[in-house]
């Protein structure tokens, strides 16, 4: 386990690689909101009122159906390459998560495997509209880059999910991604709300790699 100050080292090269300049006074200020609110990768259940008064965006977490844990946005940014909105997600120990229209495109300093990147040469659709694409996935650690993918989505069918924050009627759909030179496939899970934000997912990084629920109790609204 890395110690705090080499994650806090690794969060800032990490930053500074997604276009944010630095560890901010802003990241400084989500991250001790987060600290004191659980240790390190705890079993995570805050009440209705304890979430409702945080000012950030938040989603518990869960991964390779381990502990839940807690995680808060600590900020939102542009994608150059695809122009939409990037959240960056962040745990009590520094750990990141990166989701662009619900879908994971990044993670850091997760035990294991990481996501550096997706990419693609058209800008890749939201699930909901069901179009297909192709992209290449990139990981770490060992320089793992540039493995083509194919992605098809389908709906599944309407779903009644409730979290401790919010009841609600969604659209269920499941995204498949190929690796098209090995001929082998994973699937995504995505549960889209009435507004189009997706609001619950289970999406794996890579073939036979990390599985992360994630369900998002206050989701993010631009100003």
């Amino acid at each position: 386990m890395m110690s705090r100050t080499s994650l806090s080292i690794l969060l800032c090269c990490a930053l500074s690689l997604i276009g944010l300049s630095g560890c901010t006074n802003k990241m400084n200020s989500v991250n001790d909101t987060v600290v004191a609110l659980y240790g390190n990768y705890q079993d995570v259940e805050l009440s209705q009122k304890e979430i409702s008064e945080l000012p950030y965006p938040s989603a518990y977490v869960r991964l390779n159906d381990g502990r839940q844990i807690f995680m808060v946005l600590a900020f939102a940014d542009t994608n150059p390459e695809t122009g939409g909105t990037r959240l960056s997600w962040i745990s009590s120990d520094n750990a990141l998560i990166i989701t662009e229209q619900g879908r994971i495109i990044k993670t850091v300093a997760l035990d294991g495997d990481n996501l550096v990147s997706i990419s693609s040469d058209h800008v890749v659709s939201p699930v909901h509209t069901l179009q297909a694409w192709q992209g290449q996935y990139h990981w770490m650690p060992d320089y793992r880059f540039s493995f083509g993918v194919t992605v098809a989505a389908s709906y599944v069918g309407d779903e009644h999910i409730e979290s401790s924050q919010w009841q609600l009627n969604t659209k269920h759909y499941q995204e498949r991604v190929t690796l098209t030179a090995l001929d082998k496939s994973f699937v995504n899970q995505y549960w889209v709300a009435s507004d189009k934000q997706v609001v619950k997912t289970i999406q794996y990084i890579g073939l036979n790699m990390t599985k992360i629920e994630m369900t998002f109790l206050k989701t993010y609204a631009a100003n």
